[in-house]
């Protein structure tokens, strides 16, 4: 998928990961985010969320830097971003081999 000389830098079922949990419907349900079970972490998984989470921040900086021309109601991780849920589907992806439409609950 993304490739750097020699390896690459994200799979395809990394992307589709990132992808369900940007369009799942529980990313606007804390009680059931809350009730979301994993039972083993994934370091990568974790890696990649933090890199999200990275260009986030400097994304943010940027829009502040200029003046803050996107407002910061439409900049909120929260309302794009689960941590806990990326983590879910990216188990999911990885370990289940769920394709796509799997992952994003048939939408």
């Amino acid at each position: 998928m993304v490739q750097w000389p020699g390896s690459r830098i994200l799979h395809r079922h990394e992307l589709d990961a990132f992808l369900a949990q940007a369009v799942s419907s529980k990313l606007y349900e804390p009680d059931q985010l809350q009730e979301l079970k994993i039972d083993k972490l994934d370091a990568r998984g974790i890696q990649l969320a933090a890199l999200f989470m990275s260009g986030v921040d400097t994304a943010l900086f940027a829009n502040d830097a200029c003046g803050q021309p996107i407002p910061w109601d439409h900049c909120c991780p929260w309302i794009y971003f689960d941590g806990k849920l990326l983590h879910s589907k990216f188990v999911q992806a990885t370990r289940e081999k769920a394709p796509l439409i799997d992952l994003c609950d048939g939408q």
